[in-house]
């Protein structure tokens, strides 16, 4: 019997239906939260849920330095720091050189992976043996709850397995600090950066795929039909709130300058509280609609509707270009064969160096690299980066296993490879 392991309801996007039918039939969902909503998404792909109360086993003060040391040496890389939220406390932490953190970092993060171990945690235990699981599965490693819960796993002979939920681990901490018996990953890139950087992973069974989410949204068998797929339909893809608080702005200024021959759909963030608000631009433009994605969403989890995903393909599907500040769905879209017009202006029209740092982060950067990906760094440009990008023929120009091997991995890899044979 294989579970999965739920803390922050972004798990529940490895379960498509193509997964489930062919590895996890019958699973277990086990979660921390009591949530209706994950109750409601268990049953409604015919799996089991079970919750387990939280352990009482603290936070690690050594694992959370080691934390704010990764993104105090990120910013100095990528001169991130006002994105990356760097706790005050830690600023004297910059007057280091990049070599001097790098040491400190890797003498901490050797004493936490080998004298702080998690705690086993006894409950959890119970229900692997109540309900006979033999493998548990995991999309993050970081937590020290997930690490308790994995190492438990481990304690009773049953197989970990970890499913990357993101490319952007490989940039921010590729430091493994479970031992866990599978990890699946994007690609052979990646897995050469984790086992070149990590010393306890000759025994780790390595899968190359995509995470499930990714292999639904590229499936060609779930298209729209070209009669169904309008001609000009431009899709904005709203950011979390708190990351661009005057997002609201930035839109209006772009409705006003998009040309009205498009129609126009705004798709607010699964994290944003007040997403009616984005039905008083209706006014700003005929025509224009909102998208509001069919998430539940509140300080500890974010859960995706049962339907959510495939309702997210098929808005991709049937616009022509998709318009927002950088993220994953500049990837998303690329893998569709989508064009990506990413924002770098602020609310005033004029470029923002904060938004610049987000189109540029090191995760995001290589996606820059493909022509059907350009950036808009003012407003005054926008109708003729636009004209530029949709007339652009720059589709199908790479593979999509192409886009995940070259344009991301091998960046990471060269920068996290040389990073360690210099320290």
């Amino acid at each position: 019997m294989k579970a999965l392991f739920v803390t922050s309801g972004l798990e529940l996007r490895i379960l498509t239906d193509k997964f489930i039918n062919n590895y996890f039939s019958n699973g277990i969902i086990i979660s921390v939260h009591d949530n209706d909503k994950i109750k409601s998404f268990a049953d409604a792909k015919n799996l089991t849920f079970v919750k387990v109360d939280a352990p009482d086993i603290g936070g690690s003060r050594l694992l959370y330095i080691i934390i704010q040391l990764q993104k105090i040496r990120l910013s100095k890389k990528t001169k991130s720091r006002v994105i990356l939220k760097l706790p005050k406390k830690y600023n004297y932490f910059e007057m280091f050189n990049p070599k001097i953190l790098s040491a400190l970092f890797y003498c901490l993060d050797f004493l936490y992976r080998n004298f702080q171990k998690p705690k086993v945690w006894k409950e959890l235990q119970r229900v692997y043996s109540t309900y006979g699981i033999t493998e548990i599965i995991f999309a993050s490693h970081n937590d020290r709850i997930i690490q308790s819960a994995a190492h438990s796993a481990i304690k009773n002979g049953i197989s970990s397995f970890l499913i990357q939920n993101s490319w952007k681990d490989v940039f921010i901490n590729p430091y493994l600090y479970v031992d866990f018996t599978k990890i699946n990953v994007w690609s052979e890139a990646i897995a050469n950066v984790l086992k070149e950087l990590n010393t306890r992973t000759q025994n780790i069974e390595w899968k190359i795929s995509w995470h499930p989410r990714l292999l639904k949204l590229t499936d060609s068998g779930n298209s729209p039909t070209s009669k169904d797929v309008p001609e000009k339909i431009i899709l904005y893809t709203c950011a979390n709130p708190k990351i661009i608080p005057d997002e609201y702005d930035i839109v209006k200024l772009i409705l006003t300058e998009c040309p009205s021959e498009y129609r126009f759909v705004i798709r607010p963030n699964p994290q944003d509280d007040t997403p009616g608000r984005w039905e008083k631009l209706i006014h700003f433009r005929e025509g224009l609609s909102i998208d509001i994605p069919n998430w539940y969403w509140d300080q500890k989890v974010n859960i995706p509707e049962p339907n959510a995903e495939e309702h997210w393909r098929n808005l991709l599907m049937r616009c022509c270009l998709v318009i927002g500040v950088a993220s994953t769905v500049t990837l998303e879209a690329l893998l569709l064969n989508k064009k990506v017009l990413n924002i770098a202006f602020g609310s005033d029209g004029s470029e923002s160096e904060y938004l610049r740092e987000i189109t540029y982060a090191p995760y995001y950067e290589g996606l820059l690299q493909h022509t059907s990906v350009y950036v808009c760094s003012n407003i005054k440009c926008f109708n003729t980066d636009l004209e530029f990008l949709i007339n652009s023929n720059s589709l199908n120009e790479e593979p999509s296993q192409y886009l995940i091997n070259h344009l991301i991995y091998e960046k990471a890899r060269n920068s996290q490879l040389q990073e360690r044979f210099t320290r």
